[in-house]
């Protein structure tokens, strides 16, 4: 999974895409939720400014405001 491609769709015009990358986005939250928070954490250090950003806000939305599932020690070394 790239995140970076999932984070360019969700900044895209095209709704269907949008909806798809959310889709993936939900589903990689409930089955490989480390994975995806280090994506995320890779993505912030993005050269695009818009990835970084995005990357960050979807991290606190996924983890920040709802760490179920997340090893708390691995949520506090991110």
């Amino acid at each position: 999974m790239d995140t970076s491609n999932l984070v360019q769709a969700i900044l895209g015009a095209d709704n269907t895409a949008r909806q798809r990358a959310e889709a993936e986005l939900n589903s990689q939250r409930t089955t490989n939720p480390t994975g995806l928070m280090q994506m995320f954490m890779a993505n912030m250090k993005s050269d695009n400014t818009q990835v970084a950003q995005t990357s960050c806000v979807l991290f606190k939305k996924y983890f920040l405001e709802n760490s179920e599932g997340v090893d708390s020690d691995v949520l506090r070394q991110m």
